[in-house]
């Protein structure tokens, strides 16, 4: 099997699967077969050559049909417009925000989503949760509204029966964009002069205890309402009440065990409720896969949350599994590193949807292209994601050269 390189993708050890004439003479500058060094990549570029053909194994094939994109799938111009959108304004003492700009950039989030092959749902999430480093509110409520539209998009593929069941996707998106809106004003002038005179005014049934913990000092358990309370009045939001339930409702659960102690999402399965109850369980995925909780790895976080949801009925179940299919720990395509009786490196080349199988998924070794089944190896775990290139291209150097030696003897 043969696959185009872009000339800035080459690495040392790839094998040409075709001959390489001068585009300017036709004589032949490289034949088939012949190995990929740093001085072929240096007269490539001299003779302007932009792609070439290489040879691949169908394991190596899926080692690459994910590594096509730098960016993330979503591109990056989106996630900046979507972030700069939900950044309001002061002016005279006010908060301004331009509710319709995040409605327009949750369209933008919702047409990528739903153009995507059926595996880069997968690579477009892991990419964006990928990034460790952007834990502002902002990078959060992309993360989460990206998680979001992806399951709503699942959800209305595989389940409605009727039309009132059917998620808008663009309304889930503004509603998971819009969630984390009350932690990106929390400051205290925000606090003394908006958020305290309305909660108090609207919430005039919560308990002492928890108004103090809500108003006295800024809690981030209580960030939809935070959010809820300053958009509810928002004009451009003023016919948007499904919107503003999710918003309101994004940390709640089946159980009535949210921060709100809300039991609005105990029974039915309307579009408010299924909506929020998938902008809820995404913001629970990001926060397992951004944080560090208790000490935990990005892995026990995850595991640790998704089966806490599961034992506990916080979520439908086949939201849960629709998060598994979707939004896989370990899209195919991720470089990770093993533990236990293989310590090495390899590729994820397939996930299984069941809950219980969503962190073992089959992967190939590298060097060696042996598949492994974690399922099945319960010895051998993923004990990391390999972040970097360089340290995979050398594995993948050392790979091509054994395959060669192989081929040559």
């Amino acid at each position: 099997m043969e696959r185009p390189f872009s000339i800035e993708d080459l690495k040392e050890g790839m094998i040409l699967s075709k001959t390489i004439k001068s585009p300017k003479t036709g004589t032949p500058l490289l034949t088939a077969g012949q190995q990929i060094t740093s001085k072929t990549i240096e007269a490539l570029k001299r003779y302007e050559i932009k792609t070439v053909d290489i040879e691949l194994s169908s394991a190596e094939m899926k080692m690459f049909e994910m590594d096509n994109d730098v960016l993330p799938t979503i591109e990056q111009w989106i996630v900046d417009s979507a972030k700069q959108s939900i950044t309001p304004i002061r002016h005279n003492g006010k908060l301004l925000l331009n509710v319709q700009d995040v409605i327009d950039n949750a369209e933008r989030i919702k047409s990528r989503i739903i153009t995507q092959k059926e595996y880069d749902t997968g690579k477009l999430s892991y990419r964006l949760s990928s990034y460790k480093n952007n834990k502002t509110y902002e990078d959060k409520s992309v993360r989460i509204a990206t998680f979001a539209t992806v399951l709503a998009n699942a959800y209305n593929k595989t389940c409605p029966q009727t039309n009132d069941k059917i998620l808008d996707l663009t309304e889930v998106a503004t509603a998971a964009l819009l969630s984390n809106y009350g932690a990106i004003c929390q400051d205290d002038m925000v606090r003394q002069e908006i958020f305290i005179p309305e909660f108090v005014k609207f919430y005039t049934s919560l308990d002492e205890n928890t108004k103090k913990s809500i108003t006295e000092q800024f809690n981030p358990d209580f960030i939809p309402l935070y959010s809820f309370i300053l958009l509810k009045d928002n004009p451009e939001l003023k016919n948007s009440s499904v919107t503003k339930q999710m918003i309101c409702n994004s940390r709640e659960n089946r159980q009535g065990t949210g921060p709100l102690k809300s039991k609005q999402l105990i029974h039915g399965d309307g579009r408010f409720i299924i909506g929020s109850l998938i902008v809820s369980i995404s913001a629970m995925y990001e926060e397992a896969l951004t944080s560090n909780i208790n000490g935990l790895s990005t892995l026990e976080n995850v595991q640790s949350q998704i089966e806490r949801a599961f034992v506990n009925k916080l979520y439908d179940p086949v939201l849960l599994e629709l998060l598994i299919r979707n939004i896989p720990l370990y899209p195919v395509g991720t470089k990770v590193k093993l533990g236990g009786t293989d310590n090495s490196y390899a590729i994820v080349i397939e996930n299984f949807e069941k809950i219980r199988d969503y962190h073992r998924p089959k992967v190939l070794t590298v060097p060696g292209n042996k598949e492994i089944d974690l399922r099945k190896e319960t010895t051998i775990t993923i004990i990391s994601v390999v972040s970097s290139e360089v340290e995979f291209s050398k594995l993948y150097t050392q790979q091509a050269e054994e395959t060669r030696v192989y081929r040559h003897m």
